[in-house]
């Protein structure tokens, strides 16, 4: 029996959306993120080591009905348009914003014309709609983070450098990188941090998302045994650019 497109969409908004447990890339809580509401809003986050570079809402729509691959699949077509606007969680603690001022900036956020933001510096391009195809699945995903520290041959690898990765029950994948091309970053903003952040993180190459958390001990014998793991001599671009 043919799916008929608002059950269709209300499947995919029971996968892809709730701020509750948000899309990761990994690391710890400042790192990426991504969000979505079935009321056709969103938030964006990237960041590192305790500091956060962007922490926008979007505004998202279907731009085609959803298509579903399989029964653990889904391929969906949207239309994502970042705002200039402060992300909910930063509402209480932010460096910008507060009391008057911060209802102010939620009333009436600057046009993209006035970016670069320090809670986005980004140039007014970034702001512009883009369109993505997004691939949603069920089973069991490694946390792209781990990919990205991956050492060759854990399994030969001692200490911190030999480990187990985190696994998740969902996976978002899109077919670009959320995060905008490195030339609508403005770079000038830290000090040179930022600079220094996009050459070793390379955020707009991030893609993959993840979240429903597995629990090592919930985790199955081909996910612990997993050889295509332990004995991969891949090496992420993380380990690599760390050298």
């Amino acid at each position: 029996m043919e799916t008929k497109t608002n059950d269709a969409e209300e499947q995919v908004l029971a996968l892809l959306c709730g701020n509750d447990d948000p899309w990761t890339w990994g690391g710890d809580v400042h790192q990426c993120r991504v969000s979505f509401e079935s009321n056709g809003t969103g938030a964006l986050n990237c960041g590192e080591n305790q500091r956060s570079w962007i922490a926008v809402e979007f505004n998202w729509s279907f731009s085609t009905e959803p298509v579903r691959a399989d029964t653990g699949t889904w391929t969906i077509a949207i239309q994502i348009i970042l705002t200039t606007r402060l992300t909910s969680e930063y509402h209480k603690y932010n460096h910008w914003f507060e009391g008057a001022a911060l209802q102010d900036h939620l009333r009436n956020p600057p046009p993209p014309s006035e970016a670069p933001f320090p809670w986005a510096p980004l140039h007014s391009a970034a702001f512009c709609p883009k369109q993505y195809t997004l691939t949603l699945s069920r089973g069991h995903f490694i946390e792209p983070f781990h990919h990205f520290i991956k050492p060759p041959y854990p399994i030969l690898q001692s200490g911190s450098e030999r480990f187990a990765p985190n696994r998740f029950s969902c996976q978002l994948v899109f077919d670009k990188s959320p995060y905008p091309p490195r030339e609508e970053w403005a770079e000038s903003f830290g000090n040179g941090d930022l600079r220094r952040s996009l050459e070793y993180h390379h955020y707009w190459e991030r893609t993959d998302f993840v979240r429903g958390s597995i629990a090592k001990k919930d985790e199955t014998w081909a996910d612990t045994l997993d050889l295509g793991w332990w004995l991969s001599p891949s090496t992420g671009d993380g380990h690599s650019r760390g050298k």
